[in-house]
């Protein structure tokens, strides 16, 4: 329950936040989200590299489909903006109540490369 609300409260305000014009929204409040799951977790350190690996995949990803000129987030940026980036934290935090599927652990990388972009 707590991955799932953290992860629409922080989508949300993510996303409204970059389409209103205050893109800082979603990544200020993205310490808050992070802190609460880690507090919560059972595995902290285990989590906390989980998102981290997450958070290097997405930006990977998403500066990738910008490459390649499948979607714009900024005109002036070349890369993944923050708040894009936020967005896959979030999603990395959802995974911790998916614990039937962390021995296959590439599984959660493949459902994170899908579903990541997916959010947009």
């Amino acid at each position: 329950l707590l991955g799932f609300v953290t992860y629409y409260f922080g989508w949300w305000s993510c996303t409204l936040g970059a389409s209103y014009g205050y893109a800082w929204i979603g990544p200020a409040t993205l310490p808050f989200w992070v802190a609460l799951n880690l507090y919560h977790s059972p595995t902290p350190r285990g989590e906390a590299l989980f998102v981290l690996v997450m958070t290097l995949f997405g930006f990977a990803i998403d500066t990738a489909l910008i490459q390649v000129g499948l979607f714009r987030s900024n005109p002036e940026l070349d890369v993944a903006a923050p708040w894009m980036v936020a967005v896959w934290v979030l999603l990395a935090l959802t995974f911790e109540g998916m614990l039937s599927l962390r021995p296959r652990k590439f599984l959660l990388f493949v459902f994170g490369a899908i579903s990541g972009p997916l959010c947009y």
